[in-house]
């Protein structure tokens, strides 16, 4: 590559890694960004295009081996308990300190209309979140402070408040207890992918609301995480192991309703858009699957006694192993419109 495709190469490479915008956004940018330092009769939005959609596929590609929790996954979870302790957690906020600090200030002209004032602030910033996405020694630098402080005991607790939430999520954090510096999370990798469906980290309202209630609204996005399990008894956006174990040995026949079982995934895994159980009056189960699309989808069925077969399905496709459906009925009929 020329030195300023280079340049524009790392632009792709942070957007597509943060994960915050759409491809056709990306493409967008990287077109303007071109325009804007004079590089058209260099670089091509044919060549940005390749590069942006064969950055992405890399980085969906990688997904699919991410350890979870992820480091990204562990700091969003850390935000929320924040946001219900009454500190306003913003993520991306902006491209650098004035510009997050606005942000904080925004969030808390909104509180103050409902008389609420924040124990304190943090967030992470554009040029904090490159380093993260880098390749070698990733790392995140979190900032943060009470609004309109002075005090240097009162930012002294807010700062180990955070220290404290970072850790107690698994998170390596390094912090002195100085107040002039920021937090540290060392070796933190940023791992997150751009779903048109998910939640939006830079939705503020989603702080005041979990500020303010405690709990995020009800609408937009069902996905915590790459699963949701839904029961006849129970929704959990973000379920472990244990959950879904936990559901399989409680289906239970009731005539008026019967138990069941749903595990949808955010993204197909080997094809599979989720898999689903029964029990039917003999008390056998009925358990199915869906591959493919929303618009080009096989759905396959499979009747049996052994509920451990179940079990052994549904803890094959959360650890994201291959499943074995060969055998099973082709039932896709049933699901097309006439």
């Amino acid at each position: 590559m020329t030195e300023n495709e280079e340049f524009i190469f790392e632009s792709i490479f942070n957007q597509v890694r943060m994960g915050f915008v759409s491809v056709s956004e990306i493409k967008d940018n990287i077109i303007e960004e071109i325009e804007d330092n004079g590089f058209e009769d260099e670089i091509s939005e044919e060549w940005a295009s390749e590069i942006i959609d064969k950055e992405y596929n890399t980085l969906k590609s990688e997904s699919q081996n991410w350890n979870r929790p992820t480091d990204t996954e562990k700091l969003i979870e850390a935000f929320d308990e924040l946001c219900k302790e009454n500190i306003i957690a913003l993520h991306n906020a902006g491209f650098e300190n004035s510009d997050g600090e606005y942000e904080v200030s925004e969030v808390e002209k909104a509180l103050n209309k409902q008389k609420i004032a924040s124990y304190g602030y943090c967030f992470y910033h554009e040029q904090d979140l490159s380093r993260a996405v880098s390749i070698e020694n990733p790392s995140l630098f979190i900032s943060f402070q009470r609004i309109n402080n002075t005090d240097g005991n009162v930012t002294l607790e807010v700062g180990r408040k955070i220290a404290k939430v970072l850790a107690e999520k698994g998170l390596d954090v390094e912090w002195d207890e100085d107040i002039s510096q920021k937090i540290l999370i060392k070796n933190f990798k940023w791992q997150y992918l751009y779903y048109e469906d998910e939640r939006d980290l830079q939705d503020y309202n989603d702080v005041i609301e979990l500020i303010i209630n405690k709990e995020l609204p009800k609408e937009g996005s069902k996905f915590a995480s790459d699963f949701y399990l839904e029961t006849d008894e129970i929704d959990n956006n973000n379920p472990t192991w244990t959950d879904i174990n936990t559901a399989i040995e409680g289906l239970k026949y009731d005539e008026e309703e019967p138990s069941f079982i749903v595990l949808d995934l955010k993204e197909p895994i080997h094809n599979i858009m989720y898999i689903q159980a029964i029990i039917n009056e003999d008390n056998s189960f009925d358990i199915e699957l869906r591959a493919g699309t929303k618009d080009d989808f096989k759905h396959y069925r499979y009747n049996l006694k052994d509920r451990n077969i179940i079990v052994e399905n549904l803890k094959k496709l959360y650890h994201r192993e291959n499943l074995d459906y060969s055998t099973w009925a082709d039932v896709t009929t049933e699901f097309l419109e006439p």
